[in-house]
């Protein structure tokens, strides 16, 4: 099952409900789609990130201290985990129907709007733990 998600709120209620993700893209979305987990307590249900390509020109082992691993590392997890393609549109077709070929069962892709929307509340989230003081 292959579904698109433009909402915060269907995201975290999704990743409570399987349980257990991947985030498909090890990028600037992938990146973003871990801290909003991470700010709302599900870093727990991230097993790892994974990449199409895995091999000795790949950039990462770990981000933020999570494992990263190729897309087919994982097959063995295709029923119960929940993968999250987070990149860029663009990328979306060749990642899900990688992930499909896979056979993963519950595919989710970040879309351009809820990417924009994850930055903005990452943006505002920051500026109130971290606020700009002036001094007069």
């Amino acid at each position: 099952m292959q579904e698109y998600y433009n909402r915060k709120k269907q995201l975290i209620r999704r990743v409570r409900e399987q349980g257990h993700v991947i985030i498909y893209g090890a990028g600037m979305v992938g990146e973003l789609v871990l801290r909003c987990l991470t700010m709302q307590g599900l870093r727990k249900h991230v097993l790892g990130f994974a990449v199409s390509c895995r091999d000795g020109k790949t950039k990462r082992d770990c981000l933020h201290g999570v494992s990263v691993y190729g897309i087919d590392e994982w097959k063995s997890q295709k029923e119960n985990v929940l993968v999250l393609v987070a990149t860029l549109p663009d990328l979306h077709e060749a990642m899900g129907r990688r992930a499909a070929e896979l056979q993963f069962s519950h595919i989710v892709f970040i879309t351009e709007k809820l990417y924009k929307r994850l930055c903005k509340s990452l943006i505002r989230n920051h500026k109130h733990n971290f606020p700009l003081v002036f001094p007069k």
